[in-house]
């Protein structure tokens, strides 16, 4: 039986958890509009200052992953799927797409 990790989790909890067999993680479908809701509602300063708390922890946090976890984790985004570098690439993407967001406001 598959044990259900609803998301967002901590990052290190989905991380620890992902990559074994019996871990089931799904984003309720209200999520992201309430992230952007969130977001929409800061003021540009807010929202630079909360974009670079945010990186910071998050790259922490992949930091933090041992190497065996690393090698160990997989995880799969509707057709696609990938390991441990190719998790932090999304979000290296996401960054660099992002930073002219911050950099402008």
């Amino acid at each position: 039986m598959k044990r259900l990790l609803l998301f967002p989790a901590p990052l290190l909890l989905l991380l620890a958890v992902a990559s074994a067999e019996d871990v089931l993680v799904i984003t309720p479908d209200e999520f992201a509009p309430a992230v952007w809701d969130e977001w929409n509602a800061k003021s540009p300063r807010a929202q630079v200052n909360d974009f670079a708390t945010a990186d910071a922890a998050l790259v922490a946090a992949f930091e933090a992953v041992s190497v065996e976890d690393r090698a160990a984790f997989s995880f799969a985004m509707g057709p696609m799927s990938g390991d441990f570098d190719a998790f932090v690439n999304l979000r290296l993407n996401e960054h660099a797409l992002h930073t002219w967001d911050v950099e402008v406001a």
